[in-house]
Formats: structure tokens, C-alpha cells, sequence
């Protein structure tokens, strides 16, 4: 059932996501074709007031697109959950669990979609230009130099980048499970669930931020003399695989209690 329901949210949140992705790709692709062209060559002056224009609406539009994405993904959520179409999701044979999940996961895919949109439109704009060769000079010296700095620890760099990648998707996953979190008791504020959604992500946010300061506050008081025997590069993989592990409990936290709502039997509106 969980496979039906993630394929009828990709088609739901697709009609929507898919053309701001479309929409980014075009215009750096429309931009690049009259750049090409130089349709203003005559006008020096002008042509560089366009391309300057052309920009600010480029990075304007990817802005926007990327806001927009992640309303209509947590709008979706709200509305398919909580509001009028909670009656017939909620009448479904599936568990709490499953319907988040299905939210979930699409959410994800559609953010990875957005992510790749903003990628390409970037490279179809700065290809081919001043600016691209520099930024892959700036990118390849970041590398060697990771490199350089593992090349001690052959085995550590594996590790290292297994928890950079796993960083990534954990904290979009956590992310989304903090909004869901927070709609879902902001339900509780019958007359005011919007704001009390808000209300509650904020006070989700502050208690995290606490527990997370507190929790590397001990652990740091405890192993201050451990840590100086240790090297910094095995200091640092621990420090990332640390808050890998607390963003993902984090997510965990936000997940039960999504479940724990939905499963109340809410009033819907």
C-alpha cells in the first residue's frame, strides 16, 4: 500500500514541483541562447546592462522556485492530512506511519529534483564563461587539499565522505519530519493551527538547538583530555559522525510525533 500511496503523491506534488523545475532550466537556457546570439553587439553598454538584468531575475527565479517548492510540499502535507482531504486519506487500510512516510519520501525526491534543476541551470548559465573555469580551480583546490589532509589516514577519508553523503539527505529528511512535527501539533490549536504550527516549530527548533548544545557541552567536558591524544582528523570525522547521529535522532523525535498525532483522531477542518 505504501507504494501506491507514494506513487499517487509524486503524481500530486508533480503537477506542481515539475514546472518550477522547467521553469529554472529554460530560462538559464533561454539566457544562455541570447547571450549567444548577442542579439545588442552593436550596443556594448547595453549589452551588459541586459546580461547584468538577465542575472538578478536568474538568481531572483531560483529563489523563488526553491521557496516555492517547499510550500507547496508542507501545504501538501497540511491539506492531504489535516484538512478537507484528510477525510478520505485518513479513511484509507493504511497506518499513520505509512501516510507520513509516503509524504516523506516524495517530499525528498522532489527537493533532490529541485536541487538538480538549480545544478543544471547553473551549469547551462555559466559554462562556457569567466566565472566557470575559477570556480572548478577553487573546487579542485578544496579537493586536494581534503585529500592531502587524509593522506595520512587512507582509511578515515572512506569514512569521511560516507558521512558527508549521509549528511545530506539526513538533514532534508529531518528537516521536513520538524515541519510535519510542528503542523501536525499545531493542530491541537484548534482556532488558530496555523500559527500554533509556527509557534510549535519554533519551540521544536529551541529545544533541539538545547539539547544538542547541552549534549556536546558534557560530552566535550568529559573527553578534554582524551581528545588531546587523539588526531584532529579523527576529531573531525567524530564531530560529523556526531551530529549526523543527533540530526538523524532529531528526525526520529519528529517522525513519532507526526505518528502520535495523526493517530489522535483529530478534529479535521
Amino acid at each position: 500500500m505504501l507504494g501506491k500511496l507514494l506513487k499517487y503523491e509524486l503524481r500530486a506534488t508533480g503537477r506542481q514541483v515539475l514546472p518550477l523545475c522547467g521553469a529554472m532550466v529554460l530560462y538559464a537556457a533561454l539566457c544562455r541562447l541570447l547571450g549567444a546570439l548577442r542579439i545588442t553587439r552593436p550596443w556594448p553598454r547595453l549589452d551588459e546592462a541586459l546580461a547584468s538584468i538577465g542575472t538578478f531575475f536568474f538568481i531572483l527565479l531560483l529563489f523563488a522556485c526553491c521557496v516555492a517548492s517547499n510550500i507547496v510540499l508542507v501545504v501538501r502535507y497540511y491539506r492531504n492530512l489535516y484538512g478537507d482531504e484528510g477525510y478520505l486519506m485518513n479513511t484509507l487500510p493504511v497506518t499513520p506511519a505509512q501516510n507520513i512516510w509516503a509524504k516523506l519520501i516524495s517530499a525528498f525526491l522532489w527537493e533532490m529534483a529541485v536541487a538538480l534543476s538549480v545544478f543544471v541551470s547553473l551549469i547551462l548559465l555559466l559554462a562556457g564563461t569567466p566565472l566557470f573555469p575559477t570556480i572548478g580551480r577553487e573546487l579542485g583546490w578544496v579537493l586536494s587539499l581534503v585529500s592531502r589532509a587524509f593522506a595520512l589516514h587512507p582509511g578515515s577519508i572512506f569514512l569521511g565522505v560516507a558521512e558527508v553523503l549521509l549528511l545530506v539527505p539526513v538533514s532534508a529528511l529531518s528537516a521536513l519530519l520538524m515541519l510535519y512535527a510542528a503542523i501536525s501539533l499545531g493542530q491541537f490549536i484548534r482556532r488558530h493551527r496555523v500559527l500554533g504550527a509556527v509557534a510549535f516549530y519554533f519551540v521544536l527548533d529551541f529545544a533541539f538547538g538545547v539539547v544538542t548544545t547541552l549534549l556536546f557541552l558534557f560530552l566535550g567536558l568529559l573527553g578534554t583530555g582524551w581528545l588531546q591524544t587523539v588526531s584532529p582528523y579523527s576529531f573531525l570525522l567524530l564531530m560529523w559522525g556526531g551530529i549526523l547521529l543527533m540530526i538523524a535522532a532529531q528526525g526520529v523525535v519528529c517522525f513519532g510525533i507526526s505518528r502520535w498525532c495523526l493517530s489522535k483522531k483529530l478534529e479535521l477542518e
